[in-house]
Order: C-alpha cells, then structure tokens, then sequence
C-alpha cells in the first residue's frame, strides 16, 4: 500500500470555489477517511490560520508556517522525510471501561476523538519509526472496596502496517489499577511523568482558549 499525501501550500483565505470553512475541512476529513493525509503549509503574512490547522487536523496531517519560499522548501524536506519514516497508518485507540464502577473515560488533549456511551476512540493518524507519543486518560472510576490489583478498562490499538507487509492489526491491552489504602496512596504519591503530562496539557488548553478568546474581541476573557 502506498502512503498519499497532499501538501496544500495557501494563505488559507478561501475566496474561489468551495469558500465554506466547514465544507472545506469536511474535505480534507473525506480523503483522510479514504486513506489520504492532509498537511497545510500557510503561506504569507495573513493566512488563515484556525482553518488550515482544523483543515490539517481532520486530514490527519500536520499544519506549518512558511514566512518565505526558503522555508516552504523546508517544510517539504520534512514532509518526505515523514514518508520514508512511515511505518503504519489509520492508527487509533479505543478505550473501553470493563468494571461496572467506571462511570466514563475523557481524553486530555486536541486529538480527533469518536464517543460512544462511555468508550471512546482515538485517530493518531499516521506513526514513524523512531517517534513516541503520549496519550493522558482520564477515568471516572468510584466505589472500588476491594484492595489489590483490578483491570478498570481495556486499550484496543488498531493499525495498518505498510512496507514489506500490509495487513491490518489489533491488539487489546488490559488497563489495571492498584487499589490501595489512603496511607499507601499518600506514600506512593502521583508518578511525576504524569503530572508533567497533565501540566503541559492543561496549558496548551489555556492558551487555545486565550486565544479563541483574543479571536472574538473577549480581552477580559
């Protein structure tokens, strides 16, 4: 299978043919449902930002800046570099609760996310060698009595893998959770990593809502 992309150079402001903002990221949600990646490169002082990004997040790509046709260059060096780094496509993670005391499950980030009841879906898109990334869960779990080790939800990871072998795979993770006493908690204390994780999110949240805020003239806000 081979990996399609479209790289969209423009300043994003939309004055022929299709001009709807919300038809135009539709667009780019359609090619990414047929296996087609978007990625914006806004071009100029005066581009449209908040639509070549939402454009660039429905097409599972990725949304870039370029002040000059130097850097424009650059970006495209990037983007073919991606591609020969692409190991897997459509990639997503469904988190589904098991245990009757979990109440619901929410995703801290600005990925693409499917709700259905209390389960949720995750689109990540596209990954490459050599690449991590973090997803930060959040569980609404109550009630739990009984001490000890006790699997709450489960991780179904699918993805298609491209190069010698194309194939489609599916593989379900269990997540446990270590119930413990007040004094055992207090003592263990919350893993730093994830503290970090939430910190950081929650302050790309902050600035997102600054700057909607900034958008619609709210200055107080």
């Amino acid at each position: 299978m081979a990996a399609r992309r479209i790289l969209l150079l423009t300043d994003g402001l939309a004055n022929v043919g299709v001009t709807d903002p919300c038809a135009l990221v539709g667009l780019a949600a359609g090619a990414a449902a047929k296996g087609v990646t978007t990625t914006t490169i806004g071009f100029g002082d005066g581009f449209d930002e908040d639509l070549l990004t939402a454009m660039a997040d429905a097409g599972r790509g990725a949304a870039h800046y370029a002040a000059s046709p130097d850097d424009a260059a650059g970006v495209f060096a990037a983007e073919a570099d991606d591609l020969a780094a692409l190991v897997a496509q459509n990639v997503s993670v469904a988190i589904r609760p098991v245990h009757p005391n979990v109440t619901g499950a929410a995703l801290l980030g600005d990925w693409p996310v499917h709700v259905a009841g209390k389960a949720l879906r995750v689109e990540l898109g596209d990954a490459y060698a050599g690449r991590t990334r973090r997803l930060v869960l959040a569980l609404d779990v109550t009630g739990l009595q009984d001490l000890g080790p006790c699997q709450v939800a489960e991780l179904v990871v699918e993805y298609t893998s491209i190069g010698d072998e194309v194939a489609q795979h599916t593989l379900h993770i269990p997540v446990t959770v270590h119930v413990a006493s007040a004094a055992e908690a207090a003592a263990a204390g919350i893993d730093p990593d994830v503290r970090e994780e939430v910190a950081i999110l929650a302050a790309a949240k902050a600035q997102q809502d600054a700057i909607a805020a900034a958008d619609r003239g709210d200055v107080d806000g």
